[in-house]
């Protein structure tokens, strides 16, 4: 059985000083591949060292909704508390939260490192992951694994659906004048990721041939049938997960044999450096389970990620 990882990641809170042994050990999961993510401005540089140094891995390069709200779109730079306040579109801040909180990071000239990037590791290379999270929460540690200080609750604070729209637009636009494949996020965003891509393709003048992955997709299969439609002129592909998907089985099912042959991605959305669940384990278990609902022939594994990668 061919397999492959089409989403999965390095932990934000990786001690780079372990990425020998990662290295190592994903290089023993061959010939199995892996398409791994980059979500902030932490982790990007170990895919970045993991790909180079491993063939089976993919890296993909983005900055996930998560991750959002420590960017800044403003040219001239924005003072600290201004700029939280303007993305969690509130007046004030929790000071103890403000002071964890980093110095806002200049968005463009990540851009510019994350296109560099996937500049350097063409063609096989990815843009992802990015989208929206309309229930995201900003934990009390500022980010999701700081690495700098543990989190024991969420806060109240939301970030700014604007402003994950607007991260989201430049990173298509980005992503797309290089026909890079996407990997996309949504939670809870309604139809606004894919309004949002179709206005991209549009101002990027692509009418058709992208390449967009769903990722753990759960939602209804009428609303992917519309978004396959809508989209009739590029590829749309679903990667599904244990660790989301195969919770519900019924829907599982049905997604499976929805999704045309040749579109359907396995994926673990797990980190690789993470050894509880292990992620090889958790493919083998995806990628048969998928299989098993198919009742298709292996041969058809052979050819979906590079469908998605070329």
């Amino acid at each position: 059985m061919a397999l492959y990882d089409a989403h999965c990641h390095i932990s934000t809170d990786f001690n780079g000083d372990d990425i020998d042994e990662l290295i190592a050990r994903v290089k023993r999961w061959a010939p199995a591949q892996f398409v791994v993510m980059s979500t902030n401005h932490l982790d990007y540089k170990y895919v970045d060292e993991l790909a180079t140094n491993c063939s089976n891995v993919i890296p993909s390069f983005g900055v996930h909704p998560w991750y959002s709200h420590l960017f800044t779109l403003e040219s001239g730079g924005v003072d600290k508390k201004t700029h939280y306040c303007s993305v969690f579109g509130t007046e004030d801040v929790e000071a103890t939260l403000l002071e964890i909180l980093p110095e806002p990071i200049h968005f463009e000239t990540h851009l510019r490192q994350l296109v560099a990037l996937c500049l350097k590791h063409s063609p096989r290379v990815c843009w992802g992951e990015l989208g929206l999270d309309k229930l995201f929460r900003v934990p009390d540690n500022g980010f999701y694994s700081n690495p700098q200080r543990p989190s024991t609750k969420l806060t109240n604070y939301r970030v700014s659906m604007s402003h994950q729209k607007r991260i989201l637009e430049r990173q298509l636009d980005a992503a797309l004048q290089h026909n890079w494949p996407l990997s996309l996020h949504n939670v809870k965003a309604g139809g606004a990721v894919v309004t949002i891509l179709r206005e991209s393709l549009e101002r990027n003048g692509i009418g058709h041939g992208a390449r967009v992955c769903f990722h753990s997709y759960t939602g209804s299969i009428d609303t992917l049938k519309m978004v396959m439609k809508q989209l009739k002129h590029h590829t749309i592909f679903v990667s599904v997960s244990g660790c989301i998907n195969l919770a519900r089985m019924d829907e599982f099912k049905e997604l499976c044999n929805v999704v045309p042959r040749g579109q359907l991605l396995t994926e673990t959305d797990l980190c690789l450096n993470y050894k509880h669940p292990d992620t090889y384990e958790e493919l083998v278990k995806v990628s048969q389970t998928v299989l098993d609902v198919r009742g298709n022939d292996e041969e058809e594994w052979s050819f979906p990620l590079n469908n998605f990668l070329s």
